[in-house]
């Protein structure tokens, strides 16, 4: 449903004043006073064609401020007096670029009791199909794995 020219008023008046609904029926063009406007922003908000169209207009603002947000954030990682703030700039830049920092993953996974059973019998079968007749498989005799952890980048 297309809105009216005081619906896209009241939208773009929405987002301009950070999501007031008094003020920004008011700005738009609403009449009756500050109460009337109060309750006609209340009651355009939960319209969903006014909902999408504030969605858009904040989408569009979020698109046009990005090279700004990102000038500041190379300023900061170049200039800021502050190490901490230089470093958390640089790495929010490189984030932001798809430079993902590597995600560590424990790949340890503690087995059940009837789990271990199982695959004792099916090293016992596998032995015996090999014809190898002196071999211990119980868990003790077997080569210990370290806890070593496996990296991977995030996706």
């Amino acid at each position: 449903m297309a809105l009216t020219q005081l619906q896209e008023a009241f939208c773009q008046e929405f987002v301009a004043t950070g999501g007031n609904r008094t003020e920004a029926a008011e700005r738009a063009g609403y009449q009756g006073g500050r109460n009337a406007c109060s309750v006609a922003g209340a009651r355009l908000i939960t319209q969903a064609n006014i909902q999408q169209r504030i969605f858009e207009l904040t989408r569009e603002r979020f698109v046009a401020d990005a090279p700004t947000g990102r000038a500041v954030m190379l300023e900061l990682a170049t200039t800021a007096k502050s190490e901490l703030v230089r470093f958390h700039a640089a790495k929010d830049l490189l984030d932001r670029a798809g430079h993902q920092p590597t995600q560590v993953i424990d790949v340890r996974k503690s087995l059940a009791p009837s789990d271990v059973q199982a695959l004792e019998d099916r090293v016992r079968q596998l032995v015996a199909a090999l014809g190898i007749t002196a071999i211990d498989v119980t868990p003790t005799a077997l080569p210990q794995h370290s806890d070593k952890t496996v990296e991977r980048p995030e996706s």
